[in-house]
């Protein structure tokens, strides 16, 4: 193998194999993957509640940090029925709202969908988590699209991802 063979290694190169590989699928399997995971979060987000003795903080900011993932795999999903430029899409204001438009009405509908399940309720905290995620998600996408992106850029906004949806599940965790 040649140097010029060798794989990146990285966040940044790896996050990008990731993408141009979601991309490259049709856009059949695009929808199939999406109404897939659409499945799996409203099967997970309408679980019944345990019945816990007291309130369990820990317990609560995992279940509710939970929510920033599920979304925001969710919006990556989307991310390959969006317009391209070149092998990376184009991810300009129109889209950012409408992506964030739809999180928000799936996350709503899930709340309000929870709230039907006894010994669940609706949180609003859990719907800024959730858009706390797909934030994140497409704030790094966005990133890996730019041709001046770097690693220490990308592990930034990784970092800074993280730190955000944990922010967002600990005041979904103490609003209740």
């Amino acid at each position: 193998m040649t140097k010029g063979d060798a794989i990146e290694r990285g966040f940044m190169p790896a996050l990008r194999r990731l993408g141009q590989g979601l991309l490259s699928l049709p856009r059949v399997a695009v929808l199939g993957l999406l109404l897939g995971w659409s499945y799996l979060m409203l099967w997970a987000l309408t679980l019944p509640s345990e019945k816990l003795e007291g309130i369990n903080y820990l317990k609560s900011w995992v279940s509710d940090l939970g929510h920033a993932p599920l979304f925001g795999v969710w919006v990556l999903c989307m991310v390959p029925l969006l317009p391209r430029r070149f092998e990376w899409v184009l991810l300009g204001k129109r889209a950012w709202a409408a992506l964030l438009a739809l999180t928000l009405a799936f996350g709503v509908t899930s709340e309000w969908l929870q709230s039907s399940i006894p010994g669940r309720t609706a949180a609003w905290g859990d719907v800024v988590t959730d858009l706390v995620g797909a934030i994140c998600v497409l704030w790094v996408v966005s990133y890996l699209g730019d041709p001046e992106a770097s690693e220490a850029g990308t592990r930034s906004r990784l970092l800074w991802g993280v730190v955000a949806c944990c922010a967002a599940a600990l005041l979904a965790t103490l609003s209740v």
